[in-house]
């Protein structure tokens, strides 16, 4: 059985922009003519990607905490300030905090959200790995 494919579309409608979801090809394109038709004004549509958020959510979790002590270690002065650091560390920890909250066990993501969360979960993994490797235990990496 092929996989219906599901799609995000974001519209202007009386000055408000308004966004559905829904599954099919078809649909697609009854919804880009409706809008057309209705003149509304189509900001995007794009296709979704299922994303398994019960196999990754603590990888989030991880990313935020990492974020959260190294950002606390800078204003704190334990390690030296850096603004460009701290500014990276501020989004990657907000974007885990999105992903985080992502419905289980599956959530559809576009491309974008799909890319970052795909990221910060192999992000959280070489964490793990690096540090089975420099506390003497690389054994335990195949775990991570």
């Amino acid at each position: 059985m092929a996989r219906v494919n599901k799609y995000e579309l974001r519209y202007v409608a009386n000055g408000q922009e308004k966004v559905i979801r829904f599954d099919g090809d078809d649909k697609k394109q009854k919804n880009l003519d409706a809008c057309k038709r209705n003149g509304y004004k189509v900001v995007s549509c794009k296709k979704l990607y299922p994303f398994n958020t019960m196999k990754n959510q603590h990888n989030f979790d991880l990313i935020h905490s990492i974020c959260f002590n190294t950002m606390y270690d800078m204003e704190s002065g334990e390690i030296e300030w850096n603004d460009a650091e701290y500014e990276r560390l501020m989004d990657m920890r907000q974007k885990a905090e999105e992903f985080f909250t992502l419905p289980l066990p599956v959530a559809w993501l576009t491309w974008e959200d799909y890319k970052d969360a795909k990221e910060l979960a192999e992000t959280a993994i070489m964490h793990r790995q690096d540090a089975c490797i420099r506390n003497g235990r690389p054994d335990l990496v195949t775990y991570c």
